[in-house]
């Protein structure tokens, strides 16, 4: 095994680097323009990891499924999803049921896309037979 130890490495503008080996970097890595990883796994093993730099960033999965095995929370409790227990939190980190919406004066809106509209809520049992059901009319 070789190994080559650079302190500073400038090469020209416009020219490449390649590496056919393990390549390891102790301290930053700073990369401008675009990071193009073509891998089997991509693992970032960080205390914190920051995607973006600007409230304007947008960060696009192209993926069927997106896995997270543990807690994931947006706004610390605006959203959380509680992996372990399969629930989901708004304004709380720790839901008690498959939804729980806290707030001092919790509502849920449901508004239909037309004019003629009827919102309504279904209640199913597991096989899918339809228990109960609240609707608006809007004719009547």
């Amino acid at each position: 095994m070789s190994t080559l130890i650079v302190n500073t490495l400038k090469p020209n503008t416009g020219t490449q680097i390649d590496v056919s080996a393990s390549l390891n970097v102790t301290g930053n890595l700073i990369v401008t323009g675009t990071l193009t990883a073509r891998t089997t796994d991509f693992v970032v093993n960080a205390n914190s990891t920051v995607l973006g730099d600007a409230a304007g960033d947008t960060l696009t999965i192209n993926a069927s499924t997106v896995s997270v095995p543990n807690n994931l929370s947006f706004d610390t409790n605006t959203l959380h999803v509680d992996a372990s227990n399969n629930r989901i939190g708004i304004n709380t980190t720790s839901p008690g049921t498959a939804l729980e919406i806290q707030d001092e004066h919790p509502a849920i809106t449901l508004r239909s896309n037309t004019a003629n509209g009827d919102p309504q809520m279904r209640f199913e049992s597991g096989d899918g037979t339809q228990m109960g059901n609240i609707r608006v009319d809007v004719n009547t």
